[in-house]
């Protein structure tokens, strides 16, 4: 997984050819993601400058995905 400055968060498939390393690409926040966490061997956190943390589900990630919990 990654998060960038355009406030999304991807989801990568390390193991895939360059043209489909990218599984999911979620906009995720309304200010820049500047960190990632795992929180446990399911679910990880994104915090971002708009003074938000978000709990995610790995195991159901994808495009349209919601976040769990989002703690201000």
């Amino acid at each position: 997984m990654s998060a960038s400055r355009d406030r999304s968060i991807c989801l990568w498939n390390t193991m895939g050819t360059v043209d489909n390393l990218v599984v999911h690409k979620v906009d995720s926040h309304l200010g820049w993601v500047w960190d990632l966490g795992i929180y446990d061997d399911h679910h990880f956190l994104s915090c971002s400058w708009d003074s938000k943390v978000k709990l995610w589900n790995t195991g159901n990630f994808a495009q349209s995905s919601q976040p769990i919990y989002t703690f201000k």
